[in-house]
């Protein structure tokens, strides 16, 4: 049942495929854009425990248990970490309860003292060292058929906290045979294998999983009548013998040769996105129209090679947006001509580099700082006087050089592709903030897609229509970021001493990044951080040298003051 995007595409064309079988409505729900749902069938897993446990659970035996258990694999889909990161506040308020974890690894065993923990177990065992109360945690491991008999202790289970592409959770329909109630995300399969309030409890967040887990752990009352009902529920919908009859009927209607019939649609029209799924594949009666899986199937090989989505493709993807974009107001708003990002006015000389009916110019409009960037990008260096005439202060913006000699250079020196290039360093900036983001996502066992939230940021499209050089700055402390997460004091240093030459401002990010250094005693790092404004300084003095007539302050006071001081003036102008 578990097809990926590039195996439904092999096995829509194949007539023999007379059914496809998934194990829950919801999965079928999450596939209306395949052509495939067509020939859905949904039998769902048989749930068998031994027949101890198929006993109804007495409220003496659900009151006597204390602990809070997980079943699952210790890997970032199935996320034990958000459940680790939050055990410290339910420990607290539950003084009897432990943390018992059944499933794949083993953080505290003999793989942990030889050191060779997998970089996810490492972060599990970080979370429940930062909170506290870890010697309440018990890992059983990998159990079998002895499982169950632990589970008499057990108050309450906790299945796959992130709720990752989950379609039908084996897991929770186990802990609801056994009698005991179940806490799980409202994602995906698991809407139907826990019955929310009934069965268990479904929750929007991290920190609802906890205070419903204490909520249960503190009223056993409770939490024993929603295990009956687990146990009454799971023996209807996916004891053996149900499951069987399912089958049994299948194997009818393949010998006689019906066609398979529709399977209305089970969960709500927001889930998952269902209705635009819904929507999709209503388009799927029409010839040529693509099935959903096959097409995104595509777009990863087209984008990365196929395979998951990694950071490289979401990169890759955050840039054909903010490319469109750029396309949109060079060729929609300013007729072709790049120089209009740039947003140049009236008040200062014109570029002497560039012929003036090249420009388009803003009648009666002061400029932007765009307009500064463009007359550096064209004389990085200041070497011709008349560059230094152009811009409103040589030593303030000469300092700002790594985003002007970015575009000198790929522009090759020459004047008319400079102009195109100061606008598409902006747009490979939002490609790689995308891309560092989704690395730093990964690092923090959260799915790469959460690069793409970059371009919900009004910030980076402004910068993006205006040719300054913020987008830069910013992703080169995105790499800081990640470099310092990564443990690597290199591209650290690099990184920082490249965001000192697009913006002075992010000596506010070095320092920080200093004064946590010193205080984490990472005393081998002092040293090459504290080198990192060298080439800034540097660069100030030549320019203060070479321009000795010029106040290097004067803007700064303009737009910097005392905190406060500037919602102090807007407050009297009211």
């Amino acid at each position: 049942h578990n097809l990926g995007c590039d195996q439904q595409g092999r096995y829509e064309g194949l007539a023999a495929v007379r059914r496809w079988l998934l194990v829950s409505g919801a999965q079928l729900d999450a596939f209306r854009h395949s052509r495939l749902a067509r020939r859905a069938v949904v039998l769902p897993n048989p749930v068998a425990v031994p027949p101890a446990q198929r006993l109804p659970r007495s409220l003496e035996l659900a009151t006597a248990a204390t602990d809070l258990a997980y079943v699952g694999a210790l890997t970032p889909f199935k996320g034990f970490d958000r459940l680790a990161g939050q055990w410290a506040a339910i420990a607290r308020a539950c003084p009897e309860a432990r943390l018992r974890v059944f499933g794949g690894a083993d953080l505290y065993g003999a793989r942990a003292a030889s050191g060779e923990l997998t970089p996810y177990e490492r972060h599990c065992r970080q979370l429940l060292q930062r909170g506290g109360c870890v010697e309440r945690v018990v890992f059983e491991g990998s159990c079998g058929l002895e499982r169950y008999s632990a589970l008499e202790r057990v108050a309450v289970g906790v299945v796959n906290p992130s709720g990752r592409d989950e379609t039908f959770c084996l897991a929770a329909a186990e802990f609801s045979a056994c009698g005991i109630p179940v806490l799980a995300p409202r994602r995906h399969a698991l809407i139907h294998t826990v019955q929310h309030q009934r069965t268990g409890v479904l929750v929007e967040s991290d920190q609802q999983l906890a205070a419903e887990a204490i909520a249960l752990l503190q009223n056993p009352q409770r939490a024993w009548g929603l295990g009956a009902e687990g146990q009454r529920s799971v023996q209807q919908a996916f004891g053996p013998a149900a499951v069987q009859r399912a089958w049994l009927q299948l194997a009818q209607e393949l010998v006689e040769g019906d066609a398979p019939q529709p399977v209305p649609v089970s969960t709500p029209w927001w889930h998952e996105q269902r209705w635009l799924r819904q929507l999709w594949g209503q388009g799927l009666v029409l010839p040529g129209w693509p099935s959903w899986p096959v097409l995104k199937a595509l777009l990863k090989r087209g984008l990365q090679g196929g395979g998951e989505l990694r950071p490289r493709g979401i990169g890759t993807l955050a840039g054909l947006v903010a490319l469109l974009v750029w396309a949109l107001l060079v060729f929609g708003k300013f007729g072709g001509n790049p120089t209009g990002l740039a947003r140049i006015g009236e008040r200062f000389a014109a570029n002497p580099h560039l012929p003036q009916e090249q420009l388009l110019v803003l009648p009666g409009k002061r400029g932007n700082d765009g307009q500064q960037f463009l007359v550096l990008a064209t004389d990085p260096f200041q070497r011709d006087p008349t560059s230094a005439a152009a811009v409103d202060n040589p030593i303030y913006r000469g300092k700002r050089l790594l985003y002007p000699l970015l575009a000198w250079v790929t522009g090759l020196g020459q004047p008319r592709l400079i102009t195109w290039t100061l606008g598409l360093i902006n747009v490979a900036c939002i490609a790689s903030a995308a891309m560092l983001v989704a690395q730093w996502a990964q690092l923090e066992q959260r799915h790469p897609r959460w690069g793409l939230a970059v371009l919900a940021l009004p910030g980076y499209w402004i910068t993006l229509t205006l040719s300054t050089a913020d987008l830069l700055a910013t992703t080169l402390l995105l790499a800081a970021a990640v470099a310092w997460r990564q443990g690597r004091l290199g591209p650290l240093a690099g990184a920082l001493g490249a965001a000192l030459l697009t913006r002075e401002t992010a000596l506010l990010a070095w320092a920080s990044t200093g004064l946590t250094a010193l205080w984490e005693r990472r005393w081998r790092w002092l040293l090459p951080l504290a080198l990192v404004p060298v080439p800034l300084l540097g660069l100030t003095a030549w320019l203060k040298a070479r321009f000795a007539t010029t106040a290097d302050g004067l803007l700064a006071t303009l737009h910097f003051g005392p905190p406060g001081l500037g919602i102090l003036q807007k407050v009297a102008q009211l």
